[in-house]
């Protein structure tokens, strides 16, 4: 028999797997006495990204702390927005006997998670200048959360546990005034948010422009810059071309955060209005949606009839009113 002949093709160089890097740094530190760089360095990455991963899943605030502290110097514009979301989350939930640990704290654990807290923070303040659209907004409304939750509590008289007092000491004395052993000037974090956020404010979608106002309006919070305005300001201009691409939700957010910082915007209120009067149908607006919209307008004495006639003319042509 004629044997086929095989067609030989030139060796194809193989992409270095997990494995190929822990082999070859394996084999470097028993031959040589040295590691590969760029294997310890993949395990490194691997060990914190699966650690961050579970970010999520975690049920304390301590144990956020603990793995956020302990990669700190590993974070990336991501890591700090997931933390803040996580840690807010768990801060606002109501008070049950699985949580808490997020609200009884001995004093050495008070120390301890103000220690962290604070390092994370001001590297937060810090890293904010790195990042975008998305991380941005992610943080500040995280951050704004536990502003509102510790402010709520503090106007109606009630007791704050040792949790909600670390979050008042690092957060909320840091907006008031900055303390000596900062390097930054600026304790503000909604002011060095938006800072970063004005030089990158062309690349905003719509739901990060609504998300950046509602963050500010629940922190009280109104930044103000150089020349006088304030990022409201700014806020409204970039909203205005871009009113289509708001959901409802969005729009109703995005007005009443101007009405409720007190930053109300004649112009913003005005092409908000005459949009949802152009719709051919409001019916994606929920009650609650088309109830704020209608109250922002009307505590901020913006006054437009077509709008409101718009509204009336929708419930009136519902065949009930079950779902307001």
């Amino acid at each position: 028999r004629r044997r086929r002949r095989r067609r030989h093709l030139p060796p194809q160089p193989l992409k270095p797997t997990m494995q190929s890097l822990g082999r070859r740094a394996l084999f470097g530190e028993r031959l040589f006495g040295f590691s590969t760089h760029s294997s310890v360095q993949y395990k490194k990455i691997r060990k914190t990204r699966k650690e961050l991963v579970k970010m999520n899943k975690i049920q304390t605030i301590g144990e956020a702390s603990n793995t956020a502290f302990k990669y700190l110097h590993e974070f990336n514009p991501r890591n700090y927005s997931s933390f803040w979301s996580r840690v807010s989350r768990l801060a606002t939930e109501r008070w049950t006997k699985h949580n808490v640990a997020n609200r009884e704290l001995t004093g050495s654990q008070r120390n301890v998670l103000t220690h962290q807290l604070t390092s994370i923070f001001s590297n937060t303040r810090g890293a904010v200048t790195q990042f975008g659209p998305r991380d941005l907004t992610q943080t500040a409304h995280a951050i704004a959360k536990i502003v509102k939750m510790v402010n709520v509590r503090v106007s109606q008289g009630r007791r704050l546990d040792r949790m909600q007092q670390v979050f008042r000491y690092i957060i909320i004395g840091r907006q008031s005034s900055p303390r000596e052993d900062d390097d930054d000037d600026d304790g503000d974090i909604f002011q060095s948010i938006a800072n970063t956020s004005l030089g990158i404010l062309p690349e905003f979608k719509a739901r990060y422009l609504s998300n950046l106002a509602y963050a500010n309006a629940i922190a009280s919070s109104v930044p103000t810059f150089d020349d006088g305005s304030t990022l409201f300001d700014h806020i409204a201009e970039k909203s205005i071309p871009l009113l289509t691409e708001f959901q409802p939700q969005e729009l109703a957010n995005l007005v009443w955060s101007f009405e409720k910082a007190g930053a109300s915007n004649a112009g913003l209120f005005e092409k908000v209005a005459d949009h949802i009067v152009s719709l051919d149908n409001i019916a994606e607006f929920k009650p609650l949606e088309l109830s704020n919209i209608l109250s922002a307008y009307a505590k901020a004495d913006q006054a437009n009839p077509p709008l409101f006639q718009k509204v009336a003319n929708y419930i009136v042509s519902l065949d009930n009113l079950h779902t307001f």
